[in-house]
């Protein structure tokens, strides 16, 4: 980070969502167990009658979760609809209907909500920043677009925010840059003006410092936090502990 960098005035602050605002607040193999399920019944309502439901739930995991965006496909966003369609027709349903597809998603992705919960710290911190000048925008990495932004509604966090944009919706993920430069364009907003304070090194802080925004690491729910920095090109510019740090090290 240069001197340079360091004496602009931060102007606008990109948000991760998932474990920065909000944090999952349920045992995860539980919980996918359930969302399978719920998909699962979904589809059979529909007529899709899955027989080897344990491996579907399987396959659909290692699709949805596991496959993450990658440098070699530029970041490419696929989405749960585009997984659950491409993943039926592997087990035979040549040309399921989206509107079938779309709402077994809904049923599948009303079980997580329920366990996506505002941190503590979020509405405090977001309404100092706000009092402070600064502008705010949510960059988020998402499978479903409708799952973002029920999040964001049951967290009662929308107004806060003069840009909220999901990977499912734009096309492409952090950290590569077009996700990064669809925020600051929309914001009329210069990297070097910015912060991008997230979770995850190899998305969040690794896509700022390629950006050269400012990036600040919040390690409370990182997977991280403990560990080794995989690399220098992850290393952020501050980190915190908890998002209520943020105003004292902007200012």
């Amino acid at each position: 980070m240069t001197e340079f960098m360091n004496n602009r005035k931060v102007q606008a602050i990109l948000i991760d969502l998932g474990n920065t605002l909000v944090h999952f607040d349920a045992p995860w193999p539980d919980t996918f167990q359930e969302m399978s399920d719920a998909l699962l019944q979904s589809l059979k309502k529909a007529g899709l009658s899955i027989e080897e439901a344990d491996r579907f739930s399987q396959d659909f995991y290692q699709r949805l979760i596991l496959n993450e965006p990658s440098q070699e496909n530029k970041y490419k966003q696929v989405t749960a609809t585009h997984n659950l369609m491409e993943l039926l027709k592997g087990y035979g349903f040549s040309e399921p209907d989206p509107l079938i597809i779309n709402c077994a998603l809904r049923q599948m992705f009303e079980i997580a909500e329920k366990y996506w919960t505002i941190e503590n710290d979020t509405i405090q911190t977001l309404s100092a920043l706000k009092s402070h000048g600064y502008r705010l925008a949510i960059i988020s990495n998402a499978e479903d677009t409708k799952n973002v932004q029920q999040i964001i509604n049951n967290a009662k966090i929308r107004d806060f925010f003069e840009v909220i944009i999901d990977s499912a919706s734009f096309g492409f993920a952090k950290p590569g840059s077009a996700i990064f430069n669809e925020a600051l364009g929309k914001m009329h907003i210069s990297p070097l003006d910015s912060v991008m304070v997230g979770d995850r090194l190899d998305t969040d802080i690794l896509g700022a410092n390629q950006m050269n925004i400012r990036s600040v690491w919040i390690k409370r729910r990182s997977r991280f936090s403990g560990k080794p920095l995989p690399d220098e090109s992850m290393k952020p510019w501050k980190t915190i502990e908890s998002l209520s740090a943020l105003l004292q090290i902007l200012e």
